[in-house]
């Protein structure tokens, strides 16, 4: 075990050698058909309001469990304040909010700290956003992430007053 904690440093420094210092791939949003922005009559935005609300709750907690072979963390408290040193190849499923696949797979390596951020790998990842607070573990076979994520909560609440401005509501 001892020998695995002396390979943290060196993983870390290899990855940040490997790949640019600035990539921000994690952090691109996977484009999925989002409704139509169209303009709504005030009897489907009264109809709408309930479902579209409850949603908007739902998508405040993102989480997820995978399995296969990997070690490592990834602690994000915003995309300016994180930490991670993680390498694996897993599969998982998980809520991702509505407009988001709910699996994950493929192979992956990570470093990061503070705002610089660097990931290599291939395959479908969990859903990623600039202002959230996610934290990811992968211990041997298991890989799990719990995720709560600010933009979904501002838009919960700016739903409240009929605004959208993820626009995601139906």
């Amino acid at each position: 075990m001892w020998c695995l904690k002396r390979l943290y440093p060196i993983i870390f420094l290899i990855l940040f050698s490997c790949s640019q210092l600035t990539d921000r791939s994690d952090y691109q949003l996977i484009q999925y058909k989002a409704p139509p922005k169209i303009a709504y009559s005030p009897g489907q935005i009264a109809l709408m309001y309930l479902p579209n609300r409850i949603l908007d709750l739902l998508e405040i907690v993102r989480f997820g469990y995978g399995v296969g072979p990997g070690f490592g963390f990834d602690i994000r408290i915003t995309k300016y304040g994180q930490l991670a040193a993680e390498v694996g190849l897993d599969a998982g499923i998980g809520w991702e909010g509505r407009l988001h696949k709910p699996f994950r797979y493929g192979k992956s390596a990570t470093a990061a700290i503070g705002p610089l951020r660097t990931s290599i790998g291939d395959g479908e990842t969990w859903k990623k956003s600039d202002f959230e607070i996610y934290v990811e573990y992968h211990a041997l076979l298991d890989v799990i992430h719990i995720t709560i994520d600010f933009a979904e909560i501002y838009d919960f609440f700016a739903g409240l007053l009929t605004f959208d401005p993820l626009n995601d509501d139906y």
